[in-house]
């Protein structure tokens, strides 16, 4: 590729052909192209001594800039074409620019390839030092992420009220150095901005909310990236200053010819390989953390603004002064912005200790809110008044919002499929808070005869007809699985409802006052019991989990278990897992409310995340009083007693054989009690 290279923006133009033709006449050798890939691939291998760049429009230098951002030492100098728009243009230009037609300008700036520079005005003639370690380590400790600099350095530039923001690349081979630069067209900084920007928690953006980067911390976490150099021009149009940081921090400051905007240039020795690396995770960054800028944005030429928006047919925006939000049906999470820059993601509403429930659960959103307050990392909102002000305000926009739409497409039978269970939580969540005081009684005894409580059968019941048919004989039937057909015509045939795994608002408080029976199991009381007699019953599979070995020999139980292979060893996985088992008592009563002496045990899986097995004994049964009794004189008795019926019971271990059973409770010293 040629050494020297005129781009020329206008496609149809021969301007950039003529411009080649006359400068080499002079001994030189450009040439012209249209292609700013070619002009791109140069920068990056480092093969131009020089480029002109021909620029006819706005578009093009946009272009321009961001190349000459990415050329570390390649001269760059932009020739505007005269014309109506050339104000626009020249306006938006970063760099050294002549008018195209001033050929003799053109000579005198490239022949001799000088490098093109800012022109020093004046050096004032002191520098500043730092301890970048100290300062560094401070905000290490806060960020989880060095690149998150260049989030610092985005919020920098909305705060500065940019019209466009660009991030460049460019690496040069022969020096290892990798430029990045970090433009934006904004508000610049006067001198007296400089002497507070380098003074690390003091800012210019103290007293205005709506700004983000209140800390000043930006240019020293940039350090943490270990540049060789960090250059920081910047002006308001009327002035311009260059503040140029060393490695250490120290660095000088210098007056340049005004400049409009800033421009943050960083110098990283790093490999090529390390480079590409680089530049992959800081896209990555600044998407993450950044893409609802409303700025436009760009990293080397990409636009990654995305629009503040979730997914979701029912789907509803918020916007008042201060807040701008977007809340969709749909259990997930809220990201919390200010500015459009990420603070906190995975956020999952506020828990109030007032409400049954949590509504704002049942959705998930994007909430910008410029009173969200922040620590220094900008990771994570403070839970403070204004946060649970916000939410709240929230909290009540949903309600108002979705109530008489759900009524409405409930009433209609219009409710998504996919949708349709969470619509009926939100009714659950009205009626168990009486509507919060924003939904008024008429809407609620609407909501009250909506079929939204599933009965066993597959059809749908109302609150109201639920509550018609306790009243006629006295329980609340509920169950986590189906009932057989025998069981399920029994109680349709009487006309009682039976609904299907409800909702503990449904349960505990749509119909707190209803007497409930689950059909799950036999102890049909709404607590469980700990203590049984004189003896605490977790003690029982305490006893069982620290006898308890993982491997079982396989000639001690007639072979093998169940068709398992045995391994090498002559041992097989021992099917007794007592880790995530807990013993409990419960008063057994049948489907009359009468107590239950026939079952001794049953076991059902607890809810939640951390799934146990809950084997409940029912202290009505012979052997559970007799036990109550022995624990008086003899408590280890009674205990080993009671592990051994947990260990015969199929209800718990469906699987092993009687025999294996026998040798797992000798083995760990259980005696082997017949209870027929």
């Amino acid at each position: 590729m040629a050494k020297q290279i005129i781009y020329d923006g206008d496609k149809k133009g021969v301007l950039g052909k003529s411009l080649a033709q006359s400068l080499n006449l002079l001994g030189n050798s450009y040439v012209c192209t249209h292609s700013l890939d070619e002009v791109e691939q140069g920068i990056e291998q480092g093969e131009l001594d020089y480029i002109l760049f021909v620029t006819p429009d706005v578009a093009t230098a946009h272009e321009g800039n961001r190349l000459k951002r990415k050329s570390i030492d390649t001269p760059f100098l932009f020739l505007t074409v005269p014309g109506k728009r050339v104000k626009d243009v020249t306006g938006r230009i970063r760099g050294q620019q002549v008018s195209s037609v001033s050929l003799d300008e053109i000579i005198e700036k490239t022949q001799g390839n000088e490098r093109i520079k800012s022109r020093l005005q004046k050096d004032y003639g002191f520098a500043f030092e730092a301890n970048p370690e100290g300062l560094t380590a401070v905000l290490m400790e806060q960020f989880s992420e060095p690149l998150l600099c260049f989030r610092e350095l985005v919020q920098n530039s909305v705060d500065a009220e940019a019209d466009r923001i660009e991030i460049n690349t460019g690496y040069d081979p022969d020096k290892g150095l990798l430029a990045i630069d970090v433009y934006d067209d904004g508000d610049g900084m006067t001198l007296d901005h400089i002497q507070t920007y380098l003074t690390l928690f003091d800012s210019t953006k103290d007293e205005d909310i709506r700004k983000i980067g209140q800390m000043g911390a930006g240019k020293v976490f940039a350090h943490a990236l270990g540049p060789k150099q960090m250059v920081v021009e910047t002006g308001d149009g009327q002035e311009g200053h260059k503040v140029v940081f060393n490695g250490d921090l120290s660095g000088r400051i210098v007056e340049t010819t005004p400049y409009q905007g800033t421009n943050v240039k960083l110098l990283l020795p790093l490999t090529r390989p390390k480079a590409r690396e680089f530049n992959k995770k800081l896209e990555e960054v600044v998407r993450d953390w950044c893409k609802h800028v409303k700025t436009p944005l760009y990293v080397n030429g990409k636009q990654i603004n995305e629009s503040f928006d979730v997914e979701g047919i029912y789907k509803a925006r918020l916007s008042e002064e201060g807040l701008e939000a977007v809340i969709a049906l749909g259990h997930g999470r809220y990201g919390l912005f200010k500015g459009g820059i990420l603070l906190e993601d995975h956020v999952y509403g506020l828990f109030n200790e007032y409400e049954n429930g949590k509504i704002v659960g049942l959705f998930r959103g994007l909430i910008d809110a410029e009173n969200f307050d922040f620590p220094i990392s900008r990771n994570g909102v403070v839970r403070n008044y204004d946060f649970e002000r916000i939410f709240a305000g929230i909290k009540k926009s949903l309600i108002t919002e979705f109530t008489p739409r759900f009524i409405e497409d409930t009433e209609a039978d219009k409710v998504p499929k996919k949708y349709k269970a969470e619509v009926r939580r939100f009714f659950y969540h009205i009626l168990a808070n009486n509507g919060y005081h924003d939904v008024d009684s008429k809407t609620l005894d609407k909501i009250r005869t909506l079929p939204i409580l599933e009965n066993v059968d597959g059809s749908f019941l109302s609150v109201d007809e639920v509550r018609e048919r306790i009243g006629n004989q006295g329980y609340l039937y509920h169950t986590l699985s189906d009932l057989s057909s025998t069981e399920l015509s029994a109680f349709i045939d009487k006309g009682i409802p039976v609904l299907r795994d409800p909702h503990d608002l449904v349960t505990s408080h749509i119909f707190e006052r209803a007497k409930k029976q689950s059909l799950d199991s036999r102890h049909y009381v709404e607590r469980l019991l700990i203590r049984v007699g004189d003896f605490d019953l977790s003690t029982i599979s305490d006893l069982l989990t620290r006898g308890f070995v993982s491997k079982v020999s396989a000639s001690s139980v007639g072979g093998g278990f169940l068709g398992d292979t045995v391994g090498s060893d002559g041992t097989y996985d021992n099917p007794f897992d007592f880790s995530k088992i807990g013993v409990y008592g419960a008063e057994f009563k049948d489907l009359q409310g009468n107590p239950e002496e026939n079952v001794l045990l049953d076991s059902q899986w607890s809810q939640g995340y951390d799934r146990r097995m809950q084997v409940i004994f029912n202290v009505n049964h012979p052997f559970m009083r007799s036990m109550s009794d022995l624990s008086q004189h003899n408590l280890s008795l009674a205990q080993y007693f009671i592990a051994c019926e947990l260990i015969k019971s199929r209800r718990v271990f469906g699987g092993p054989s009687h025999k294996i059973r026998e040798n797992e409770m000798s083995r760990i010293g259980l005696k082997v009690v017949d209870n027929d």
